[in-house]
Parts: structure tokens; C-alpha cells; sequence
């Protein structure tokens, strides 16, 4: 039997796929791709402790009774898959794209699924998620998904330092104005490497920047605005 400490994160990844949703179509794959992605991006905790559901790429999947294929039959029949399995190839792609990125969640942030249909032997259904069952987000056909309420991504942070910068388009800049800003920017600024990813990643060392040279920026500024002033008044006479 191989080691899986041997094995690199997309292989765990695409075992995962394999294991849950291997005779699905490419979107259900796809759906649940995204709630492993969902999960390694998402933070539930402020304190810096480990989520509960896991940490990485590998941390989410094999997180203890998470995704049920690494904890029955299943799992000897995963760790002997030949790579030239046809849908393991189809499913290492398709974790190879999440992995990445590359798509858009169509799962609206979702953390959890489950199967819309009872399992066999299963008297209550669907599971005692509490709460979370009153957050779902999509259906697609094979599986119901939700979004834990607590779950914050990098992106919710830019959207609430946004919505905390006033609207400044019907007057003049005022302080408050210059602090919601400056706000933003802090928000933006104080990211970490590993949250600033996407879009995002390559304008964090600019607004970083932008942050630790604010008070200079905005003199430069004042005084390059005085000297156009000065130089048009000249012009006049």
C-alpha cells in the first residue's frame, strides 16, 4: 500500500473528488472542488488556532470524519488507484482548476454538502448541522450546499472596509472621508501573503506602500497642487 504522506496536496485533492463524486458530471465535481477550496481559504476562528476542519489543501481532505471516503471502504480502493484511471484523470483536472483558482464558486462560498438523497440505512436525514442548514446555497442535482455562517474569506474584509468608506461624491473630501480611505487602505495593507491571492495579490505591495507613505504622498501632492496653481495664475497675467 503507498504511503500518502508521499502523495503531493492535487493527488489528495483528486483522491478526494474520486472518492466523493467520481460519477458525477464535470459541475457537481466541480461544486465540491470548490467547498475543499472554500475551506482552505475560509477562516472560522480570530485567534489564530487551527479550524476545526482542517488546514492546506491536505489538512481539509483528510480532516477527521470530514470527507467520508478517507474513513470507509473506500479509502483502500483510493490509495491503490492507477493514475491512468480515466476518472481520476477527469478528477485531477478538475483539482488541479480549484486548486488554481481559475473558475468562479458557483457554490456561493459554500463549506458543506450532502447528498440530497438518503443514504441507504440512514433514518435521519438530512445530518444535524444546526445552524448551518439554514444557509444553503445551491442545489445541482447530486448534492445540497451551505455556507457555514461564520466562515470569512479574504475578500469579506475588502468588502467591509469598502462599505465603511463614505460616499464622497457629492462634496468635497473630508476628514472622515480621508480616514474611511485610509481605512480601506489598512485593510487592504495588513493582509496576509497568503489571503492576498487572485487579483488581489498583485496590488498589496502597492497599497502597502500607499499605507506606510500616506502623510508623504499627501504633501507631494499639496504642494505639486500649489504649484500648478501658481503657474496658471502667472499664465493669466
Amino acid at each position: 500500500m503507498p504511503d500518502i504522506s508521499s502523495f503531493p496536496d492535487e493527488k489528495i485533492v483528486a483522491l478526494t473528488l474520486w472518492g466523493e463524486i467520481r460519477g458525477g458530471s464535470t459541475a457537481q465535481k466541480l461544486n465540491v472542488a470548490n467547498v475543499i477550496r472554500n475551506r482552505v481559504r475560509a477562516q472560522l476562528r480570530s485567534d489564530g488556532r487551527p479550524d476545526w476542519w482542517g488546514e492546506g489543501w491536505r489538512g481539509v481532505c483528510l480532516a477527521n470524519r470530514q470527507f467520508s471516503c478517507w474513513f470507509d471502504a473506500q479509502r483502500d480502493r483510493m490509495m491503490a488507484l492507477p493514475e491512468t484511471d480515466r476518472q481520476y484523470q477527469s478528477c485531477l483536472g478538475i483539482a488541479r482548476r480549484a486548486m488554481a483558482g481559475r473558475d468562479p464558486d458557483p457554490t456561493g462560498g459554500a463549506t458543506h454538502y450532502h447528498t440530497i438523497a438518503r443514504p441507504e440505512g440512514v433514518t435521519r436525514w438530512p445530518p444535524n448541522w444546526g445552524d448551518i442548514l439554514r444557509h444553503e446555497t445551491i442545489r445541482d442535482g447530486a448534492h445540497a450546499f451551505y455556507r457555514d455562517p461564520r466562515a470569512r474569506y479574504p475578500e469579506d474584509a475588502v468588502a467591509a472596509a469598502a462599505a465603511a468608506t463614505p460616499n464622497n461624491n457629492r462634496g468635497p473630501a473630508t476628514a472622515a472621508g480621508a480616514g474611511g480611505v485610509g481605512a480601506t487602505v489598512t485593510a487592504l495593507a495588513n493582509m496576509s501573503p497568503e489571503q492576498a491571492t487572485g487579483w488581489l495579490g498583485f496590488l498589496r505591495p502597492l497599497v502597502q506602500f500607499v499605507n506606510e507613505n500616506w502623510f508623504l504622498l499627501t504633501m507631494t501632492a499639496f504642494v505639486v497642487l500649489i504649484g500648478l496653481a501658481g503657474a496658471g495664475s502667472r499664465a493669466r497675467r
